[in-house]
C-alpha cells in the first residue's frame, strides 16, 4: 500500500501519528513496531514540533510522521534521549511541504508520490 506525501503541512495543535522501532529503555533494543498521537506544538519551512505522551526515541530516526489521511507529513530526526523521563516526550521531524525539501522531492520522486491536490 503506497503511502503518499500530504497536500500540506499539519496545522498547529493537530493530531498526527509517529511510530518506529525505537527504544523504549535507554539501553535496550526495541523489536517491536511501536505507534501513538502527538500534537503539533510548532511548523516552520524546515521542521515540526510534536509533543505528546507518545515520540520519538533514539532509533526512530527516518520514520513517519502521518496526518488523519495516513499521508505523509514529516521524517522523524530528533526524538528523546530517555524514553523513560517523566516530562512531555518532544520530536522534531523534517517538514515535507518545506519549500526546498519539496523542490528536491519533486525532482526525485515520481509524480504519483504527491497527493493530486497536493505540491505537484
Amino acid at each position: 500500500m503506497p503511502i503518499y506525501i500530504a497536500a500540506k503541512a499539519p496545522q498547529f495543535l493537530s493530531t498526527l501519528e509517529i511510530s518506529g522501532f525505537g527504544k523504549q529503555q535507554p539501553n535496550k533494543q526495541n523489536n517491536v513496531l511501536l505507534y501513538g498521537e502527538v500534537n503539533v506544538e510548532k511548523v516552520d519551512e524546515n521542521t515540526i514540533l510534536v509533543e505528546g505522551g507518545a515520540g520519538g526515541s533514539k532509533g526512530d530516526s527516518g520514520g513517519p510522521l502521518v496526518d488523519e489521511n495516513g499521508d505523509l507529513v514529516g521524517v522523524l530526526m530528533r526524538g528523546q534521549a530517555d524514553p523513560t523521563a517523566h516530562y512531555p516526550l518532544v520530536t522534531l521531524a523534517v517538514n515535507l511541504n518545506g519549500k526546498e525539501v519539496t523542490k528536491f522531492l519533486k525532482k526525485h520522486l515520481p509524480p504519483s508520490s504527491f497527493k493530486s491536490n497536493g505540491v505537484c
